[in-house]
């Protein structure tokens, strides 16, 4: 591992569907934003541990073999008497995704008990990481907030994943204040602004200077797509463009691109530096099939230029 560098991500494991392929009913393709940053940021050369929870059933044992096979620290995911989750994936013109998410499944309940939330405050990390999907339910959004009160790390990344209805108010306004880096994309932070800070805002920087400043953020990271990220400090903005490249699959890119990033702000580089690493693993994911394809530490660092 580089320098030991280790992240701990709260969130969903899942299984899609895709629809394009025929819609089978069965687990085509593992994912979810958490874990999907989890495997990238542990291929990337991280130590990476994931909080969730998986059903005892068939799909669970096969999610938690995928999980351990993938070098991914298991400690923290629990099991739920509640079913794995599987979702169907659509896609439009665009490319661009869309899920269909089935309510009461495992990581809508997430609970750790007093011996694990003991170990965290034991534990360091460099970045801990959750989205705004994975609170969804009343448990799992208690203990992610339990967890926050007890754990010990500089960098609480907060991915915004707006997927209607799953999302309010409170829930996108207490995520961001426990933060200090927060990542959404372009139409994301119209919502954003209007939900949480009451304001028409559609000019994009000073959108973005209103969540920064409201919420005493270190560094507000904006994507917008193929073209690339913009990202904002207290003391300087800058937009990073994107990678061209061929894409197979749009699915993931955006949790690959987390994974950069926080890659190399946890060894020390800047917020552009870190950017740039964050659009090229986006866009190195995006260029193959499913959100966690199979690849090498060797064919990763051809692409990306070590």
């Amino acid at each position: 591992m580089e320098e030991n560098k280790r992240i701990l991500l709260f969130g969903e494991i899942v299984w899609d569907d895709i629809i394009p392929g025929g819609g089978s009913g069965k687990p085509e393709n593992i994912g979810g934003a958490s874990f999907n940053a989890a495997v990238h940021c542990r291929r990337l050369g991280m130590e990476s541990g994931m909080i969730s929870a998986l059903g005892n059933d068939v799909l669970g044992e096969k999610t938690y073999d995928f999980v351990t096979e993938s070098g991914v620290d298991t400690t923290y995911i629990t099991r739920s008497q509640l079913p794995t989750c599987l979702i169907t994936v659509t896609f439009n013109e665009k490319g661009e995704p869309a899920y269909t998410i089935p309510p009461d499944v495992s990581w809508d309940d997430v609970a750790l008990n007093e011996e694990q939330l003991t170990r965290l405050e034991k534990e360091s990390f460099d970045a801990f990481y959750f989205g705004t999907l994975h609170q969804r339910s009343r448990k799992s959004r208690d203990t992610l907030h339990k967890i926050l009160s007890h754990i010990r790390c500089g960098n609480i990344y907060c991915d915004v994943n707006l997927r209607p209805p799953f999302y309010t108010a409170e829930i996108l306004d207490k995520s961001l204040w426990v933060s200090n880096i927060v990542k959404m994309n372009d139409q994301e932070i119209v919502e954003i602004v209007k939900l949480t800070l009451h304001r028409e805002e559609h000019k994009l920087e000073e959108a973005m200077r209103l969540v920064l400043e409201h919420y005493r953020l270190k560094i507000l990271l904006v994507t917008c797509g193929e073209k690339g990220a913009i990202w904002m400090t207290p003391e300087a903005a800058g937009f990073t463009p994107g990678v061209e490249v061929e894409v197979m699959d749009t699915v993931g890119a955006g949790d690959a691109f987390s994974a950069g990033f926080l890659h190399d702000l946890c060894l020390g580089k800047g917020v552009e530096e870190a950017c740039r690493e964050g659009n090229r693993m986006g866009a190195f994911i995006a260029s193959k099939k499913s959100s966690v394809p199979p690849y090498s530490r060797e064919e990763l660092g051809a692409w990306m230029g070590w």
